[in-house]
């Protein structure tokens, strides 16, 4: 009683709250800071960056950010290279040649243009793939020593421009 007799009086205002929720490193937390207009929610392009769940004021919202969720287990492993290719899962989880690949193809098919907008051509087989990883390697410098390509940099170089290339969806 004595809380509604405070709220007619105008002592407590009617909050409303939120969940923010979603796949991790999807803009979550971003996107409440943008709202609230403060940098509270610590952001990073990794996965993992928000650990715990914290309330945020947004003016007359409340906002609570939370750790990304997944789904226990993926259907197929192409969404698991997906969630690779957006960042949403730590890199590490799957070998680095199985993402590069599964990008490759899926620029390859859906968005050629950007795929050589990243210095890459257009290829049909696995053998092709890997000619133009090692010609990019070259263009690029990405040389071990007596001038080896460096595939393991070349690849690492196309994942990260995957994360953040405009107008490309992976679904």
């Amino acid at each position: 009683k004595k809380r509604e007799r405070d709220k007619k009086k105008g002592i407590i205002k009617t909050v409303v709250r939120a969940i923010v929720m979603g796949v991790p490193n999807s803009g979550k937390s971003t996107l409440i800071n943008r709202l609230s207009k403060s940098n509270k929610a610590k952001v990073g392009n990794r996965p993992g960056v928000t650990r715990g769940q914290q309330w945020i004021n947004a003016g007359s919202i409340q906002l609570l950010d939370t750790p990304g969720i997944l789904w226990p287990k993926f259907n197929d492993q192409l969404t698991g290279l997906k969630l690779a290719l957006i960042g949403a899962i730590k890199i590490e989880i799957i070998p680095k040649q199985e993402v590069f690949n599964a990008g490759y193809k899926l620029l390859n098919k859906f968005y050629p243009k950007k795929l050589n907008d990243i210095g890459f051509k257009q290829a049909s087989e696995d053998n092709e793939i890997y000619s133009n990883l090692i010609s990019f390697c070259y263009e690029k410098n990405f040389l071990l020593q007596k001038e080896k390509p460096n595939l393991n940099k070349g690849m690492e170089y196309f994942i990260n421009k995957l994360k953040t290339i405009e107008g490309v969806t992976y679904d």
